[in-house]
């Protein structure tokens, strides 16, 4: 599973790693730049600042989290139960870097209510899940470099759960694999972009530390634009041979 996940380099580094602008509409919530101009690839503006900040946002206070005191995110840690705004590249516009709301609402739902159910969509079943099955042609990437995960551990004759940073061997940019969708808010009459992240069964570093042998779909770099182009899901179920690094 996948939850929370981290984001902590700057915007010229995704832009270039990515090939891909940002949206000049990104809301300042889910993006700063501070140099305040849009960043695309072989910008020479340096920016040295993190490129996510992540705020409170309408979910937040139906969300909280223990792990903030405000139920929100930050670029170190990304909290999807507070439903945050987060960096996706689509597949209809792969040249550009989006924010869209971590919970996948499919266009059926009557609220938003469901979301805290879509944070993650098994890659094994979402051809069959009412939730994911008519996005399934809707893919993108989520950008990020790392996740977090919790195992369980005794020590003294107490249980506790450490925590658990998963990164690249070299703590570089990747993509996990997601689905998206477009919902259109009858309240409020504005059309919100969402995404879930993938999971597939975990290689031997994640079933490590994870009791539910679970992992998202980390994307390797030659499998992104598969990926988008829509090659079959079942091609990315297999992350065993995956180098991934936990501490």
């Amino acid at each position: 599973m996948c939850f929370y996940f981290r984001q902590s380099k700057d915007a010229l580094a995704v832009a270039n790693r990515f090939k891909a602008k940002f949206r000049e509409d990104i809301p300042d919530s889910a993006l700063r730049i501070s140099s305040g101009q849009n960043i695309s690839p072989n910008n020479s503006i340096a920016n040295t600042n993190s490129l996510f900040e992540f705020q409170n946002n309408e979910y937040s206070n139906a969300n909280k989290s223990s792990l903030n005191v405000n139920g929100s995110s930050t670029f170190e840690m990304v909290n999807g139960f507070s439903h945050p705004k987060c960096p996706v590249i689509i597949d209809s516009e792969p040249g550009f870097i989006d924010s869209y709301t971590w919970g996948l609402i499919p266009s059926f739902a009557i609220d938003s209510e469901i979301q805290k159910f879509t944070l993650n969509a098994r890659i094994e079943t979402i051809d069959t899940k009412p939730s994911f099955k008519n996005s399934i042609g809707n893919r993108c990437l989520v950008i990020a470099d790392g996740f977090y995960e919790w195992k369980e551990v005794s020590r003294n004759g107490k249980k506790f759960k450490h925590k658990y940073l998963i990164v690249m061997p070299d703590e570089q940019l990747f993509a996990f694999a997601g689905l998206y969708s477009f919902w259109n808010d009858r309240t409020s009459g504005n059309i919100c972009k969402t995404f879930t992240i993938l999971t597939t069964e975990a290689n031997s570093v994640v079933a490590a530390i994870h009791s539910k042998n679970r992992m998202p779909v980390i994307l390797k770099q030659n499998e992104e634009s598969l990926w988008l182009e829509g090659a079959p899901y079942s091609l990315f179920a297999n992350r065993t041979t995956l180098e991934l690094v936990a501490y």
